[in-house]
């Protein structure tokens, strides 16, 4: 244990080198007439990366549950007429969402998708004890076997039309280090970027004849979204509230960015927060013992609602 002081330096030290990003201006050039879906859209970091793309001129497609909460998005980015609303439920069957849903944004797309934003997702608050089963397998297809079925069909048709795409899974950092009472968010996240991970390294063998296929995934910490009023309880009950967590993270707009930055430096991996929270994936590979009873304290005196 006497190693955690220098093993603590050395991952404050590899965090803030991970966390620099190159800003260049190839991808802001060229976004112009690119068509991008993002899922989620009607709001939050959905809404703000659907607006930071619009800027750019590129063509947005947004798709979510509400076709009112995306019409009112639309009328909000710049030249409206040239986006377009695709209705998509996660909570979907797979069939559907990997055969007609995606059949709607492929054609709706033109044929032709270049950039496929991951965004939508729903959070968790209880305790494992407690939570039901159906909390865990609506957190699952929401989060994960949704974005899969979507995803895979995508990247097919993108692959057959041969074109160009770039991926970006908004995970959490959640999906790389766990915390107590939200169990089932967290895993749905880690199986998340697992997904994702292994999808760049398969994408990258199509890279032929001068096409690209990039994958990048986002891990933010804290963003000042209704992620937490919407979550689900142990019972599958609306949480209805605001954690302090999230009341005092960083702004949409601001996360939306920090993606565009990331795409513009052609990074892989993004992880967003304050640097204590960046550092806790290194943490828990280099100390495990030392998260663990960080976590066990929080469990003891946060509760659920911290």
């Amino acid at each position: 244990r006497w190693l955690l002081g220098p093993a603590a330096a050395a991952a404050v030290g590899l965090v803030w080198l991970a966390s620099r990003r190159r800003r260049g201006s190839g991808l802001r050039r060229i976004l112009s007439g690119k068509t991008v879906l993002v899922t989620g859209a009607s709001s939050g970091l959905g809404e703000a990366l659907a607006a930071a793309f619009a800027r750019q001129g590129a063509r947005l497609l947004l798709a979510g549950r509400d076709v009112d909460k995306l019409k009112a998005t639309q009328q909000r980015l710049s030249e409206p007429a040239r986006h377009a609303v695709v209705q998509l439920d996660l909570a979907a069957s797979d069939g559907e969402l990997s055969g007609d849903a995606a059949s709607r944004v492929w054609a709706a797309a033109g044929g032709r998708l270049d950039l496929l934003i991951n965004n939508a997702g729903q959070s968790y608050r209880g305790e494992i004890v407690e939570t039901e089963m159906g909390v865990h397998r609506r957190l699952m297809q929401v989060n994960y076997f949704g974005h899969v079925a979507l995803t895979t069909a995508l990247c097919r048709k993108a692959i057959e039309a041969g074109c160009d795409l770039t991926v970006v899974g908004i995970s959490s950092l959640q999906g790389l280090v766990s915390q107590p009472y939200r169990s089932a968010y967290a895993a749905s996240k880690h199986a998340f970027q697992a997904f994702h991970d292994g999808l760049r390294a398969e994408l990258s063998r199509h890279e032929k004849s001068g096409k690209v296929y990039r994958v990048l995934t986002v891990s933010p910490a804290y963003i000042r979204t209704g992620l937490s009023a919407n979550a689900l309880t142990a019972s599958g009950a609306a949480y209805a509230k605001t954690d302090y967590a999230t009341a005092s993270g960083m702004t949409p707009e601001a996360a939306a960015e920090a993606v565009l930055d990331a795409l513009e430096s052609d990074s892989s991996e993004l992880l967003l927060g304050p640097w204590h929270l960046r550092a806790a994936p290194l943490l828990r590979r280099l100390a495990p013992w030392l998260m663990f009873k960080i976590m066990a304290k929080r469990a003891s005196s946060g509760g659920v609602t911290k």
